[in-house]
């Protein structure tokens, strides 16, 4: 069995878009989602987002989201 690096993830969107790095000419942004679990627990993800897949001079704070995407993390 092949294992796939995939993530669905539902939830509100609770901070602006902020700048946070240039790559190879492309600008990403960090937004903050809020998501709720089944005990009614909310966790918040941070997503990077390319500025090319969403429009990041729009505020979508409060507004749902369903996003597709991998999961990746550094170690700080």
């Amino acid at each position: 069995m092949k294992c796939k690096n995939e993530v669905f993830l539902a939830g509100t969107v609770v901070t602006p878009f902020r700048f946070n790095h240039s790559y190879r000419g492309k600008d990403f942004y960090l937004v903050t989602v809020a998501t709720e679990r089944l005990s009614g627990t909310l966790d918040t993800v941070k997503v990077l987002v390319n500025e090319d897949k969403v429009d990041v001079t729009k505020d979508l704070t409060g507004v749902c989201v369903n996003i597709k995407g991998d999961y990746r993390s550094t170690h700080k």
